[in-house]
């Protein structure tokens, strides 16, 4: 059975989501913060990799700390976000 998914990355938390639709659901709660390009790229590529589950929902966890934290600069959301592609 399935886990049923979301995120939250407004609120600094991102839940489990399925591995089948880790990328869309990511992608999709970007969607209305408007976030950097680059920013955009870096979640899909980290959830295109073959990484796991454990290490993904790390990743995006501290990704959404980094959006909280630099919330109305983006630039810098992205200089962080893609540090973690090379931990």
């Amino acid at each position: 059975m399935a886990m049923s998914s979301w995120i939250n990355i407004r609120s600094g938390r991102i839940y489990r989501s399925t591995k089948q639709s880790k990328q869309e659901d990511v992608l999709a709660s970007l969607s209305d913060l408007e976030p950097h390009e680059c920013c955009k790229r870096l979640l899909a590529k980290v959830c295109q990799k073959d990484v796991e589950e454990r290490s993904l929902y790390n990743y995006l966890n501290a990704f959404a700390k980094f959006y909280l934290k630099y919330e109305n600069d983006w630039e810098k959301v992205g200089w962080k976000t893609e540090e973690l592609l090379y931990w």
